[in-house]
């Protein structure tokens, strides 16, 4: 009964956390005893090479398969490169036309009239609308408004302009490198691109050019060769 009564007593006391104490101490060591045991030996792969800390990729590395190729297949050649590719800057020239080797040679006076300014390129003349001197690239040719003016020679209209100057303009590049300009027109009956001959009306007489306004209506008509202005008195005196 003592030995009983000495128990509880103990129990009781300091002795509860002792007994608590090696319960537990038996626990945790038996259950490491078993993880041992049974997962002591399982390793990683790439846990010996790496020191414990394996790294694996998230994207396994591509691999190019072996193709065995024959000594009878041929591989397809790439195309060349478009923008490598030389292109000859040699055009071919077209031989002309019946159409054009037919066309009028003529050349004829564009319009009737008085010259009320001569050509000049050497002298000053006297404008009376600007109230200067200067020289003058064509011949003014009086008029009355509304008078046809005509091609003086076979050509391609090159345009159809409003010039400031002078007025509503149509420029005709003709055989030989010449250029005739007819301007002050009221009216125009051709477009740029279309092929004229001699004697073709391509508009009427007029007052458009401010330059030359106080002139009245009259046709400004000037020749260029090969980029030089000439006298168009001498130019038309060839269709004589």
């Amino acid at each position: 009964m003592k030995t009983s009564g000495k128990l509880s007593e103990f129990l009781n006391g300091a002795g509860f956390y002792i007994v608590l104490f090696l319960a537990v101490a038996i626990i945790g060591a038996s259950g490491y005893f078993i993880y041992t045991t049974l997962f002591g030996d399982r390793e990683s792969p790439d846990a010996s090479s790496s020191g414990g800390n394996a790294i694996v990729s998230e994207q396994p590395e591509h691999q190019t398969p072996d193709v065995e190729l024959h000594e009878d297949v041929t591989l397809p050649q790439s195309e060349p490169d478009r923008e490598t590719v030389s292109v000859s800057s040699t055009v071919p020239v077209e031989a002309p036309t019946d159409e054009a080797a037919s066309a009028d040679t003529r050349i004829v006076a564009p319009l009737s009239g008085d010259t009320l300014t001569p050509f000049s390129m050497d002298a000053l003349l006297y404008n009376a609308t600007m109230n200067d001197w200067r020289t003058h690239n064509g011949v003014d040719i009086s008029a009355q408004e509304g008078d046809a003016v005509s091609a003086a020679a076979s050509g391609k209209v090159l345009s159809v302009v409003e010039d400031y100057w002078l007025g509503t303009t149509v420029t005709i590049s003709c055989a030989d490198g010449y250029e005739l300009t007819y301007g002050s027109l009221q009216t125009v009956d051709v477009s740029a691109g279309q092929q004229v001959n001699a004697g073709d009306t391509i508009g009427s007489a007029g007052m458009t050019a401010l330059l030359e306004e106080a002139l009245g209506p009259h046709l400004h008509f000037s020749v260029v060769k090969d980029g030089v202005a000439v006298d168009p008195a001498v130019y038309l005196k060839q269709g004589t």
